[in-house]
Formats: C-alpha cells, sequence, structure tokens
C-alpha cells in the first residue's frame, strides 16, 4: 500500500459492499417501507463515497501492486454495479485534458444552457453531459490493458448482477439497482456543482472547494478540488495542507465554500429556477 491513509478508503469499500448484500440477501420482510427507504437513500450516498474512492484511486492507486489494484477495481465495480474503469476513460482522457477548454470537455457546466440555476439546471446538465458521454465514449484510443479490464469487469458485473437477481429479484430490481444509478448520476452532478459558472481558463479560479471536516473525511479529501486539477497525481491525503498552504489566499473567496451537500440542495436541488 502506497499511502496508510488508503486503509480508510478499504474499509469504507468493504464495509458497503457488506451493506449492499446484506440488504439483498435478507429473507422477505426483514425490512419495513420506511427502513428500506431509509436504507435506500444510504445506498446513494454509499455509492457516491465509493465512486469518489473510485476517483481517487485511478489517479494514484492504492497499491503498488498492478494485481491488488485490480481487485480493488474489481470490488468498486461490484459496489457501483458498473465498471469501474469507466470514470478512467471518460474522466482521465477527457476532463482532466479539456476541462479549461469547455467545448471539448463531455461534462462541462457549458453544456447546460437553458436554466441558470436550480433543479432544472441540474436535470439538463445531467441530460446533456450522459448524451455527450454515451456519444463520444467510443472514439477514446484507449490503452488495450484499459479496454481489457473494462471488458472484464462489465462480464464480471453482469454475473454478478445475475446472481442476485437469482437469489432476490425484487430487491436487487427496485433497491440496489435503481440506488446505484442515482449515486453515479451524482458523482456526475459533482462535477457540475464543482465548476459551474467558474473562471476555467484562471490557474486557481477554475474550481470549487467543499472544506466540510466531516464531509473531505468521509468522501477521502474529494472537497479540494482547485487542488486536484493543479496536482492531479498527488495523493488525496495531502490535498488540505497543500490548500491550505498553496491556495487558500489565491482561490477566490466565494469558491471556498463549506458543505457540498448544502451548497447542491440550495443551489441544484431545492431551487426550482
Amino acid at each position: 500500500m502506497k499511502h496508510l491513509s488508503d486503509i480508510r478508503s478499504l474499509i469504507f469499500l468493504s464495509l458497503t459492499w457488506t451493506f449492499q448484500l446484506f440488504v439483498v440477501l435478507s429473507p422477505k420482510d426483514t425490512f419495513s417501507i420506511g427502513a428500506l427507504v431509509g436504507l435506500f437513500l444510504l445506498n446513494i450516498v454509499l455509492v457516491l463515497q465509493a465512486s469518489l474512492i473510485n476517483h481517487n484511486h485511478r489517479h494514484c492507486g492504492i497499491f503498488t501492486s498492478a494485481f491488488l489494484n485490480r481487485l480493488v477495481d474489481r470490488l468498486i465495480s461490484l459496489i457501483l454495479i458498473s465498471p469501474s474503469t469507466r470514470l478512467h476513460a471518460v474522466h482521465m482522457f477527457n476532463h482532466h485534458t479539456h476541462y479549461q477548454s469547455g467545448e471539448k470537455d463531455w461534462a462541462s457546466y457549458k453544456l447546460a444552457t437553458k436554466h441558470s440555476s436550480g433543479f432544472l439546471r441540474s436535470l439538463e446538465y445531467l441530460k446533456k453531459s450522459s448524451q455527450e458521454m454515451t456519444k463520444n465514449r467510443p472514439t477514446l484510443n484507449l490503452p488495450t490493458d484499459l479496454r481489457k479490464n473494462q471488458k472484464v469487469e462489465r462480464i464480471l458485473v453482469l454475473l454478478y448482477v445475475i446472481a442476485l437477481l437469482y437469489v432476490n429479484p425484487l430487491m436487487t430490481l427496485f433497491w440496489l439497482l435503481p440506488s446505484c444509478v442515482i449515486g453515479l448520476f451524482l458523482l456526475l452532478l459533482a462535477n457540475l456543482v464543482n465548476h459551474d459558472n467558474c473562471d476555467l481558463q484562471s490557474e486557481f479560479n477554475h474550481s470549487r472547494n467543499f472544506l466540510s471536516s466531516f464531509e473531505n473525511w468521509f468522501f477521502c479529501n474529494n472537497g479540494y478540488h482547485t487542488a486536484h486539477h493543479l496536482k492531479p497525481a498527488m495523493h488525496w491525503s495531502k490535498y488540505p495542507e497543500f490548500h491550505k498552504r498553496e491556495l487558500m489566499e489565491k482561490v477566490a473567496p466565494e469558491l471556498n465554500k463549506g458543505s457540498l451537500f448544502i451548497y447542491s440542495l440550495k443551489n441544484y436541488f431545492l431551487s426550482g429556477k
């Protein structure tokens, strides 16, 4: 393991997979409707967390061993019900290369043109960015190893879902799969929140940062987005100190926020504009 901080990442991933299996494999009528709704919402948050851990892992693999890193990829794929390397393809080969241009970035906030803010802007962005990624992903010239790993992960996820459907079709179809899809959409929406209406050409003001201590503990420092774009290969555990030392005085104050959830609820979910 390269950094002991990633023990936290592995614990989070292990607990989330165990939680998902526990819920799906529990006997019928174990949970009330109210409990299932709560567990549904919890799984959305846990899938978002696993997606952000996957993001960190793509930039800086948890292990020095390629074999062990592939095992982490497989575990994340099962949790997300989606190949972990799909994020690598789009995020590494498109977003990080073109985020400042806007036009070439398939997840640019500039895709949302009809609505200036609010829930409708969120929906417009999710629709258009999903369409852009679906249309353009096949054009990426991916390394052979990455293509091979994607294929293996697709097969693994398919077999896993078939097995869960056999054991508990209702919970798989109406609890696990929808909550995982929503969690992945929240990951995509986080990209809008991180860059929306920022100055993409600026050296330091191209991203919004969320500095809540608890959220950064829970989401493994993914709130430090300016630091991430400036130092994408830096391990996530080093971002808080780097932000404090190098960026706090350089980033526009209005781009340093507290809670990602509160900001997102206020600007992208509860507002109807």
